[in-house]
């Protein structure tokens, strides 16, 4: 598969499946590929940066988040990175047309937390109900 196929499969995925562990394992292989990963510049969006550190105060209680690092892919308007929320290893990515996007939090040994997210002009929405713990 190429990487516009692997882009458009992340797409329908986000859009149309329920399991959060699928999706994110989807964006996984596609962002461990070699020829997706040269496309992306690292850039900052201050709007998206607010809103995942919002959402992980959701996610984990009092959380703060640092290295954050987001990398954009102009021909997909696809943004994605990692970050620690209080010292927990998480990650994101998020369709810039669509203006949603999903983050995973490793809460420890085989535990991780999902979360999909919508950014509006001025405010967001979570839908952190749906976990996965395997």
């Amino acid at each position: 598969m190429n990487i516009d196929e692997d882009v458009k499969n992340l797409l329908v995925a986000f859009e149309e499946k329920d399991q959060f562990a699928d999706i994110f394992n989807l964006f996984l292989d596609l962002s461990e590929k070699q020829e997706f990963r040269i496309l992306g510049e690292p850039k900052n969006d201050v709007k998206l940066k607010l809103t995942i550190a919002e959402l992980m105060k959701k996610i984990i209680k009092g959380a703060s988040i640092n290295n954050y690092l987001a990398m954009y892919v102009d021909k997909y308007k696809l943004w994605h990175g990692g970050f620690f929320a209080n010292r927990m290893l998480s990650t994101f990515f998020y369709f810039e047309e669509l203006g949603k996007g999903m983050v995973a939090v490793a809460k420890g040994k085989d535990n991780m937390e999902f979360a999909r997210f919508t950014l509006y002009k001025n405010v967001f929405t979570s839908n952190k109900d749906s976990k996965y713990t395997h």
